[in-house]
């Protein structure tokens, strides 16, 4: 009986946490669009991201055990922990919209989580793809992707605030909202910290 692993399949855990990013990036849009279902689409997200921190433990614990691994120690642990930020600042948004009490519909929040959607899915296909060294290339080009996507949520975050400043009098509704789409613009940073490791690594074992 071996003590450590030769070797460990680690994609199987960033394919796993892509998952709940994705599932996650697409509830924070519903709650956008329907802030009356917020608490219960609220509440998936949490549990996502609950499960997102099982994986990233599990990462863990598995690089501890495994004397071969496919590209080195540090960049797993970044990829995983990175990745794990992503919905750690979606399940943020989430509990922003539910605390705050936001029951109207926002044009400029739905802008950035459709933005953040696009992202994820982008994040999802660089990790798919990023399985594969031959596939460089395309994980590549998907990280270009993200990084427009975060310009663009940059854009539109900056847009959400210059409306939120001259439509919203109430200062107390300016402090709840403005803090609601940094979460979202933060998790689009996120996402764009994902695409940097993935290109570092990429970089390095060329």
């Amino acid at each position: 009986m071996r003590l450590f692993p030769k070797s460990e399949d680690f994609h199987q855990y960033f394919d796993a946490s892509v998952q709940q990013i994705l599932e996650a990036a697409e509830l924070l849009h519903q709650m956008a669009s329907q802030p009356d279902q917020s608490p219960a689409l609220a509440k998936k997200i949490k549990d996502l991201e609950h499960k997102a921190d099982g994986i990233t433990h599990e990462t863990m614990r598995k690089l501890d055990m495994t004397f071969i691994t496919p590209f080195d120690r540090e960049d797993i642990h970044l990829l995983i922990s990175r990745l794990d930020d992503v919905i750690d600042n979606i399940d943020v948004a989430a509990s922003h919209i539910v605390l705050y009490e936001i029951q109207t519909p926002l044009k400029d929040l739905e802008v950035l989580t459709a933005l953040l959607r696009k992202a994820a899915k982008a994040v999802a296909s660089a990790v798919i793809t990023f399985r594969d060294p031959r596939h460089s290339k395309e994980t590549m080009q998907e990280v270009i992707e993200i990084n427009r996507y975060e310009d663009e949520g940059d854009q539109a975050h900056r847009a959400a605030l210059a409306n939120l400043f001259r439509n919203v009098k109430d200062p107390i509704q300016v402090i709840k909202l403005k803090d609601v789409f940094t979460d979202v613009e933060n998790a689009l940073d996120r996402c764009e910290d994902v695409a940097n490791v993935l290109e570092t690594v990429i970089v390095k074992n060329a």
